[in-house]
C-alpha cells in the first residue's frame, strides 16, 4: 500500500458510499478473513486504509462492480 492509499477521515465521510472492513467481507464472501487480507495484498481487491485506526476498508460497489445507489 501507498500513502495515497489512505484516505482522509473526511474523504470517507464525504463519499457517502457504504465500505466494509475485512471482517464484513470475508463474512460476505463466506471465506476466511486472511483470505480478503491476502487478496487485498495481491491487488485482486481494491482498499483503501482508515486514517485513524490503519484498517482496511472495502468499498461495496468496487467489490461487487455495481454503481451504488
Amino acid at each position: 500500500m501507498t500513502i495515497k492509499d489512505t484516505a482522509t477521515l473526511g474523504e470517507l465521510r464525504q463519499s457517502h458510499s457504504v465500505w466494509l472492513t475485512v471482517t464484513e467481507l470475508a463474512k460476505e464472501l463466506n471465506v476466511h478473513p486472511d483470505t480478503i487480507r491476502r487478496w487485498a495484498n495481491k491487488g485482486r481487491l481494491k482498499c483503501k486504509r482508515h486514517p485513524i485506526n490503519n484498517y482496511r476498508l472495502f468499498l461495496v460497489s468496487d467489490v461487487w462492480g455495481e454503481k451504488e445507489e
